[in-house]
């Protein structure tokens, strides 16, 4: 393991301090996890891989820094002085950043690696005993789940289907009365090349069937028809849900050919997975970048200074204009 210390730099919020950020274990992090994106699950993962990890609101020098877009907002991103691992999510890039980790493979690029999406922390499985299948779920932001109309939730009612939105975060890690999960953003054949597969990889380690839209991270975790039900129009969803409700065979298969593949998911798992991306892919980039020549600094420096002008009149400037236009 490398004796070179990560440092997480995150940003500064009134309801959580880093007390509160590095004590809170795995299973008690659901809320904790969404405020933070990834920078807490990131945390967690290699403080139990037993890396050196420290965490801070500012960057730290000898260590390679892990940082998301709200903390490169909150504390500025300087290449020059600091090596800085930035982790994508669903925001734009920063191609300065000596290293991106992107959870969609077709971000991937010469300066960026993808890596598996850590599970829901504290997820709770369906129960073993249920024997019935009633309840339908979609987890996560009512932002990025597609809104049914009247007419589906009655004809599913009818069937026996029952349509949650488990949105609040004391329900985001509950699938213990939930028979079938739910991921479709829009009723489309958009792609999402931005987004993760994480709600099917959940549904996945609950032990339960799902159903997704046209999401490019699915297809790359998943086999459409095998282990999950990929659909793209309201009218399939009713039809497959209908037909999973009746088809105990189908139901049973779809949670047998995820099994093997849920374990590659696990908290473990992905704590390894994060381990190995240190050692083999940042931390030799981080020694080159510690050789580097002092033009190779100049360029650096050049290159975010670029950057923040960029950012303060060019971007600001057109969210600006944009607001005017909206108000005339």
């Amino acid at each position: 393991m490398i004796k070179t210390p990560i440092h997480i730099v995150i940003n500064r919020r009134k309801d959580y301090s880093i007390s509160g950020f590095v004590d809170t274990e795995w299973d008690n992090g659901e809320e904790l996890c969404s405020r933070y994106s990834w920078t807490w699950a990131v945390y967690r993962m290699l403080k139990f891989a037993g890396h050196d990890i420290s965490v801070g609101y500012t960057y730290k020098e000898g260590a390679i820094n892990i940082v998301h877009y709200y903390g490169v907002m909150a504390a500025g991103i300087k290449p020059h002085k600091f090596f800085t691992v930035y982790l994508r999510a669903d925001y734009r890039s920063m191609p300065f950043a000596h290293l991106q980790v992107v959870q969609n493979k077709t971000q991937i690029n010469a300066k960026s690696v993808w890596i598996k999406h850590h599970p829901q922390p504290g997820l709770r499985p369906r129960d073993s005993h249920r024997d019935e299948i009633s309840n339908v779920a979609f987890f996560g932001s009512p932002a990025n789940t597609v809104k049914l109309s009247s007419t589906t939730l009655e004809t599913l009612k009818n069937e026996g289907l029952n349509f949650l939105y488990n949105t609040d975060f004391s329900d985001r890690a509950d699938y213990s009365t939930v028979d079938i999960a739910i991921g479709i953003r829009e009723f489309s054949e958009r792609r999402f090349d931005h987004k993760p597969g994480t709600k099917m990889t959940n549904a996945w380690l609950a032990g339960i069937p799902f159903v997704g839209g046209v999401d490019s991270a699915f297809e790359q975790n998943g086999k459409p028809g095998h282990d999950y039900i990929r659909v793209s129009k309201e009218p399939e969803l009713i039809a497959n849900l209908i037909t999973l409700k009746n088809d105990p065979s189908l139901y049973a298969a779809l949670i047998a050919n995820s099994r093997d593949i849920a374990k590659d998911y696990t908290f473990e798992a992905c704590s390894a997975a994060w381990s190995k991306l240190i050692e083999h892919k940042v931390h030799p980039v981080y020694s080159k970048w510690k050789k580097r020549s002092r033009t190779h600094k100049i360029i650096e420096y050049c290159a975010y200074l670029s950057y923040v002008l960029k950012e303060r009149y060019v971007v600001k400037g057109f969210s600006q204009l944009k607001k005017r236009f909206k108000k005339n």
